[in-house]
């Protein structure tokens, strides 16, 4: 009965410390999910969640965002699926299965890959609130703020289709001929003095696009595009918006090889400091809305 007793005790105690750990604090957590090749970022602000992106199908999204999730909060006030490819949505198949979402936003753009119609079959059996994606518009999730910065309204009619709205409630309304990257959701995150920018694989042609359209100003930090493509990153936007930290979600050993040493030395020149998926797993980075420090994981 005594060994029960303190086997009961030292239970109840570990349960406490790591309820206690997981309690949400009132400080702003961005976690780059190491996904492999790819892309996923769990942003949380106390009770609030943001998901930007998930990785391929069982890249390990979920169990990112277990780890850093009380287990008891099985709700993602927003998602944002930057473009409609596999190593960027995979992961929210399992996510929209697991946890309630309230808000999807997505460019419009879509596939016709088994996996995304898996992915509009989950969110279609849900009561899910679908939003496409229109630059100048702002979402408030809690004091946060995204800023959607692209696409923009006249780029696709310029560039594409419009079709009819499905019955999935309008996930798919757009048919694009030219590369999906171009039509990469852009948000700029907003709180207090602190600004992020989530870059999906936009290119050069969007970057000089949404310049023209925007003063992003000074970002603290940029998730870097289409995982250190040498056709992603431009020296423009850095000359722009002056990052400080940079993420590069990127797969370990990867056929493409990503990060390219152009965009390596380019962020050099700019004395961003890089931070690595391949290298480092997952990556915080955490801020009060002044201050900001990486927190080891």
């Amino acid at each position: 009965m005594h060994r029960l007793l303190i086997f009961v005790g030292v239970l109840v105690t570990t349960t406490l410390c790591s309820t206690l750990i997981l309690l949400p604090d009132s400080n702003l957590h961005i976690i780059s999910c190491d996904v492999g090749q790819g892309d996923a970022t769990l942003v949380v602000y106390k009770d609030k969640q943001i998901v930007v992106d998930a990785g391929p199908v069982g890249g390990g999204a979920v169990e990112c965002l277990n780890k850093h999730m009380p287990f008891w909060d099985r709700e993602i006030e927003l998602v944002i699926l930057t473009h409609p490819q596999i190593d960027h949505f995979g992961g929210l198949i399992e996510i929209a299965k697991m946890y309630k979402v309230d808000n999807f936003v997505s460019s419009g753009l879509g596939n016709s890959t088994p996996e995304y119609q898996a992915l509009i079959n989950v969110l279609g059996g849900s009561e899910v609130r679908l939003i496409i994606a229109q630059d100048t518009a702002s979402i408030g999730i809690g004091v946060m703020y995204l800023d959607i910065l692209h696409p923009n309204e006249n780029f696709i009619r310029q560039n594409c289709n419009l079709l009819k709205p499905d019955d999935d409630g309008l996930i798919h309304t757009m048919k694009c001929d030219s590369d999906p990257n171009d039509y990469s959701v852009v948000v700029r995150l907003r709180l207090e003095e602190f600004t992020a920018l989530f870059t999906g694989d936009m290119g050069p042609k969007v970057t000089d696009e949404i310049l023209t359209r925007f003063d992003i100003g000074h970002v603290n930090y940029i998730k870097i595009p289409h995982h250190g493509s040498k056709n992603g990153l431009s020296k423009t936007l850095l000359e722009e918006t002056l990052p400080e930290v940079a993420v590069i979600s990127v797969g370990k050993n990867n056929s493409y090889g990503h990060p390219h040493k152009e965009i390596l030395d380019l962020l050099h020149e700019f004395n961003v400091q890089i931070l690595r998926t391949d290298l480092e797993g997952n990556i915080e980075v955490v801020t009060d809305g002044i201050g900001y420090w990486i927190k080891k994981q």
